[in-house]
């Protein structure tokens, strides 16, 4: 080997040591800055003359990392952070709804109204109790109606934050394309694209965390960028998100959409921060406001009490061609003839015949016992007496049970609009939130009174009544929200059903939050452990290249007394 190559050895050696010091230098001080993936520098055999051994040709500066774990990393931040967000949100749902048996729940409301209606059956002239009465159908209503603009307001929000979510994202993007066109511009100059590359990664692993992408490289070490749908979001130029916030928005309210170019993708976004609150906007929050909407319409209808009835007792014997008196409000009819071997059902066929088109009509409720009813309302006063016949039969009147006698405030639909009913501002047709409008029927929460019945007809019966349909009635709820299928219970159970299955619902985000944060942990860790800077090897390198940088200094000087003592001889 000629001086001259070995000189040559030893210099590319000395550089290359230097270029690597500098480098580890570097490692060791972004071993902290997140985001910074060790760097090394490539070394290959100097070529001179077809031949090697003409010493060491140093690269440009690249990364250590994984293409794949980076990709799954990426996947797994936009689960996370969807996990994360409807956890925040879904407990904020739990938070305003309160649990079952709490003071501030729903079904507790719920049961001090029940029992301040109880209270005032055992009471009915007792103005405090009609007072407590309507005071807990108020909070009720007032709880009603906090709860829907507590989810309402939780949809705006979460409308809100998609629109600075989308912000994010579309920032993003284009920094993405951006950092493309600056590798390139690199790459094109035979320049490291180590640090572009970290940082076009992490606006990568950024955009993961709004919404569910793909992602790979070209040839040319360009990103490609497309949504979990495959609509393109970042090739050579970035294509911007679209999103209009809508401000304040109830229920029923139109919401934008998220779009590409005109194009709605909105249902093809189902990860990050963005997929999250879609969910809450559109699914997990009408879901909710349509139960409560069946729950108040429930309500609404038990705590009508629109018909007068009285009960008649049958006694005695009936016999063929009977006939019977009935007055009903001072009206008197008067019925044909029993047929053969008559039963209780052919004394109501009789006396129905002669009621006719009024509003009073005649049934059987029970053994013996027949129910007169008027439906349009009126306090009923009621009796049936024999007016021929062989017949020893008589029918003793029971106390009469008389109309809740609220008129009709014009808020609830067409007349007779809520008309006997507790409740107003509650329109069971169209209605899609009428939790957000209940209240306690304006001539009620005027008058009290008016749950004992008229002046100078007392009905205790008509609190009883009402306590009675609140506590034992089961109507039929339809399918609404979160409840596919009908559900046949009271309204306890069915405010139960809706807070049990929203305590579930935030109890499962919560757990599939902390699983998929130990998932994405798990993952990171796995991918720092390839591509971060490890101080102890780093250190390590560091000794080797300054023994490297050492022993090519000392062939320098060799050669240079070598060059030296042929000049002598020369001489």
């Amino acid at each position: 080997m000629s001086l001259t190559l070995s000189l040559n050895n030893a210099l590319t050696g000395l550089q290359a040591a230097q270029q690597n010091l500098a480098l580890i230098s570097a490692n060791i001080a972004n071993a902290n800055t997140p985001g910074y993936s060790r760097q090394i520098l490539p070394a290959t055999t100097q070529i001179i003359q077809g031949q090697g051994g003409g010493g060491v040709e140093i690269g440009v500066a690249s990364r250590v990392t994984d293409d794949i774990l980076n990709s799954n990393l990426r996947s797994q931040d936009s689960v996370t952070s969807a996990a994360s967000t409807l956890d925040s949100y879904l407990g904020r749902v739990q938070d305003l709804f309160g649990h079952v048996g709490d003071a501030n729940a729903i079904t507790d409301t719920l049961s001090k109204f029940s029992s301040a209606l109880q209270t005032l059956a055992a009471t009915p002239e007792d103005t405090v109790a009609q007072t407590n009465a309507v005071s807990a159908g108020r909070a009720l209503a007032s709880q009603l109606n906090s709860i829907s603009l507590g989810l309402q307001t939780l949809r705006s929000n979460a409308d809100t934050d998609i629109g600075s979510a989308v912000t994010q994202a579309n920032t993003l993007i284009e920094k993405i394309a951006n950092y493309n066109a600056e590798i390139a511009h690199a790459r094109a100059f035979n320049q490291s694209t180590a640090t572009l590359d970290d940082q076009r990664d992490q606006a990568l692993q950024q955009l993961s965390q709004q919404l569910d992408i793909q992602a790979f490289t070209r040839a040319d070490d360009s990103v490609v960028v497309l949504t979990s749908g495959g609509k393109t979001l970042v090739n050579g130029i970035a294509e911007q998100l679209s999103f209009t916030p809508s401000g304040t928005v109830v229920a029923g309210s139109p919401v934008s959409g998220v779009s590409i170019n005109g194009l709605d993708i909105t249902s093809e976004i189902h990860g990050g921060t963005i997929g999250a609150l879609l969910q809450v906007r559109d699914k997990e929050v009408p879901s909710l406001t349509s139960e409560f909407n069946q729950f108040t319409n429930a309500l609404y209808n038990a705590t009508q009490v629109a018909q007068s009835t009285q009960t008649q007792t049958l006694s005695g014997t009936l016999a063929a061609g009977d006939t019977f008196t009935v007055t009903i409000d001072g009206n008197t009819f008067t019925t044909a003839g029993l047929p053969a071997a008559p039963t209780i059902a052919d004394v109501v066929n009789a006396i129905n015949a002669q009621l006719g088109a009024t509003t009073f009509s005649a049934s059987v409720t029970a053994a013996n016992t027949i129910t007169i009813t008027d439906s349009k309302g009126n306090p009923i006063t009621s009796s049936i007496v024999k007016a021929a016949g062989t017949g020893t039969e008589t029918f003793a009147a029971g106390t009469p049970t008389n109309a809740l006698p609220t008129t009709d405030s014009g808020l609830s639909g067409p007349p007779p609009g809520d008309a006997h009913h507790f409740f107003a501002n509650v329109n069971t047709a169209t209605g899609i939130d009428n939790a957000a409008t209940i209240e306690v029927n304006p001539s009620l929460a005027a008058n009290p009174g008016l749950l004992d019945g008229v002046a100078g007809i007392p009905s205790p019966t008509i609190a009883a009544a009402l306590s009675d349909s609140v506590a034992l009635s089961t109507p039929t709820f339809p399918p609404a929200g979160n409840f596919p299928a009908p559900l046949t219970l009271t309204l306890s159970q069915y405010a139960g059903q809706i807070l049990g299955q929203s305590a579930t619902a935030a109890a499962t985000a919560h757990d599939d939050s902390q699983f998929q944060t130990g998932v994405q942990s798990e993952i990171s860790t796995r991918a720092q452990a390839v591509s971060a800077v490890n101080l102890d090897q780093e250190l390590a390198n560091l000794s080797i290249y300054q023994t490297a940088y050492s022993a090519s200094a000392r062939v320098v000087q060799t050669v240079n007394n070598l060059f030296n003592t042929l000049l002598q001889i020369q001489t």
